[in-house]
């Protein structure tokens, strides 16, 4: 773990105009896939807690755990997934091929994307420069580098380097035409050499040869067009709201929290292309209270546990220390039968007892709400909104915790900042 180097003071808590809508869909980020391989219960192929919550009777509710936006690219809106974990922005080609995880070229309805790029770059092509990245699932994007002008959020970078990708295996699922990364620009994919529009096989990358170049949130920054900050601001019921430069509109309790940002290189062994390609805005917290204000309370410290906080992931994971003790609070203790396939469940009508992550002496309560999931059940047994992860793993806080702050990564900072959400 590193702390970035910040190179301002903390932005203000300003309220920004410059914001977007963001939705859930069903298709897959970098970071998603990553963060699920890092959270595996179990080092055998397909045994992630994030595929096993995409099975059976549990399906529905996790399989749209990504966040899009629009995002407007040379001349085209395109919607495309917002991933905190990646720092490179790709769509499709009109003439890609879509390609299963070895390579062999299939029907692009497989790759499903609701639409492609059409035309070129109109800043011209990197003619010396190709765009690699595969995925921790297997999952590949490569093609083209070039320049084209991209607005986010009512804010325009007129010569952005993109990736018009030509190679890709990647699950659409109808709902997204693309990505873009909002992750530091060290971990963009760059590579040396020109990539052939149609070929299938490719040479394999080495690990320390990426050329790095600026993002698109590196662009804004770096020209001062905002503040060196964004916002997300999750919602239970569809997705949210992201602000670039500030903070979107929502209402809050006005008592910030700040705890540094650490990034945590996922790395990968083997197949040299599966580098140090994401990496996750990462804190500690300092305590996991279980009990709350109204009760006796626990208080597990949370030195030494690396918390991802991930808006691409639904539930939130947390050491087997502190789900134990959690756990413990339920009338009736939770259980994981063998449909719920490795995950825990309390009946739909139990009382959830108060659970809250402390930061910078300011605890977040979840709501009991996002404890027992009440659409997330089979029969009467509902999911829990926190499960255990393997034990060493890191945690990750997602939308079910996330659904109760509003969250302010203020890179120039490298600080994370959080406040609670008025009750919704």
């Amino acid at each position: 773990m590193r702390s970035p180097a910040p190179f301002q003071d903390p932005s203000p808590n300003t309220v920004t105009t410059n914001t977007i809508r963001l939705t859930r869909v069903k298709a897959r980020s970098s970071s998603a896939h990553e963060v699920s391989g890092i959270l595996s219960r179990s080092d055998t192929p397909g045994s992630s807690t994030f595929q096993k919550f995409g099975e059976g009777a549990l399906a529905s509710v996790f399989s749209n755990t990504e966040l899009a936006g629009e995002v407007i690219v040379g001349n085209q809106t395109l919607k495309l997934i917002f991933d905190t974990g990646s720092s490179d922005l790709w769509i499709p080609g009109e003439n890609f091929q879509c390609v299963s995880a070895n390579l062999t070229v299939q029907s692009s309805s497989v790759c499903n994307f609701t639409t492609t790029f059409k035309g070129t770059y109109s800043g011209g092509e990197i003619r010396d420069q190709h765009l690699d990245v595969r995925y921790g699932s297997g999952q590949i994007v490569a093609g083209s580098l070039g320049y084209e002008s991209v607005s986010v959020a009512g804010i325009t970078i007129p010569d952005q380097e993109i990736s018009i990708a030509n190679l890709i295996n990647f699950g659409a699922q109808g709902e997204v035409d693309g990505l873009i990364g909002l992750s530091y620009p060290l971990l963009t994919s760059a590579f040396p050499g020109a990539f052939a529009g149609n070929e299938t096989v490719l040479t394999p990358d080495v690990a320390n040869a990426t050329i790095p170049y600026n993002s698109f949130l590196a662009n804004v920054f770096r020209k001062n067009l905002t503040a060196p900050l964004f916002g997300i601001a999750m919602e239970r019921s569809n997705g949210g709201t992201f602000a670039l430069g500030g903070l979107p509109p929502v209402p809050i309790k006005p008592n910030f929290a700040s705890t540094p940002i650490l990034i945590a290189d996922n790395l990968n062994s083997g197949d040299a292309r599966r580098r140090t390609n994401f990496t996750f805005y990462t804190i500690v917290a300092e305590n996991y209270v279980v009990g709350g204000s109204k009760g006796a309370d626990e208080r597990i410290p949370g030195a030494g546990i690396f918390n991802v906080v991930d808006s691409g992931t639904f539930l939130t994971m947390l050491s087997p220390t502190v789900t134990k003790a959690l756990y413990a609070k339920f009338p009736e203790a939770p259980v994981s039968p063998p449909e719920a396939l490795g995950n825990f469940l309390v009946p739909c009508n139990a009382t959830a007892p108060e659970f809250g992550i402390e930061i910078a002496d300011q605890t977040f309560y979840m709501s009991p709400k996002d404890l027992i999931l009440q659409d997330v059940r089979v029969d009467d047994m509902c999911a829990l909104g926190v499960q255990p992860t393997a034990s060493g793993r890191p945690s990750i806080l997602g939308a079910t915790w996330l659904h109760n702050v509003l969250a302010v990564y203020d890179v120039g900072a490298s600080q994370m900042r959080f406040a609670p959400r008025i009750p919704y």
